[in-house]
């Protein structure tokens, strides 16, 4: 059974014209949906968005050493199960999480983070995923092209095909039989 384009996976936002349809603006060629004072993410790219922020260190731990002191945050979640936005931010299944970083001051400590999403998401659309050790998927675990139409970016096949397994139980179980 074919899977029909467009139909169930989220589209990828890759141009001025859509990520302005949808409220967001276009930045570095990757189109930011939410960009706030404290984090934000992209509108999707190939099946997932890229999330930012900085966790405060202080309100964290209680310690006084760590006041003024942030976190960075950033984190690369597949969001096809999730057809509107921005109701997909707390429907995140995680395949990325950057290195944390502590950096003195919220704002640097934002900006840090956001210029590590943006230059993940670049790369991804851009077909350099793997610069970040991630690589594309077909929703049915093999392995895709960047470019082509409905390639999710993660980590690995068995985290795509879990997500989808959920929505689309008989496409995974096709996929599997063949490949036996």
């Amino acid at each position: 059974m074919p899977l029909k384009s467009g139909t169930w996976l989220v589209p990828s936002i890759e141009n001025a014209e859509a990520c302005k349809s949808i409220g967001g603006t276009m930045e570095k060629d990757v189109c930011i949906l939410v960009d706030g004072p404290d984090g934000g993410w992209t509108a999707p790219i190939k099946g997932s968005y890229f999330a930012w922020g900085a966790m405060d260190m202080f309100k964290a731990t209680g310690e006084r050493l760590h006041r003024g002191r942030y976190l960075t945050n950033v984190m690369g979640c597949i969001v096809a199960d999730s057809p509107a936005y921005p109701t997909f931010a707390g429907m995140c299944s995680p395949f990325y999480e950057g290195d944390a970083e502590e950096i003195k001051g919220k704002k640097d400590a934002i900006e840090s983070a956001r210029n590590e999403a943006l230059g993940l998401a670049k790369d991804v659309l851009d077909g350099n995923a793997r610069a970040w050790r991630l690589d594309y998927f077909m929703p049915n675990g093999r392995r895709a092209k960047f470019d082509e139409e409905n390639a999710i970016v993660a980590k690995n096949n068995d985290l795509v095909m879990q997500i989808f397994k959920h929505k689309h139980q008989k496409v995974v179980e096709d996929f599997s039989k063949r490949r036996r």
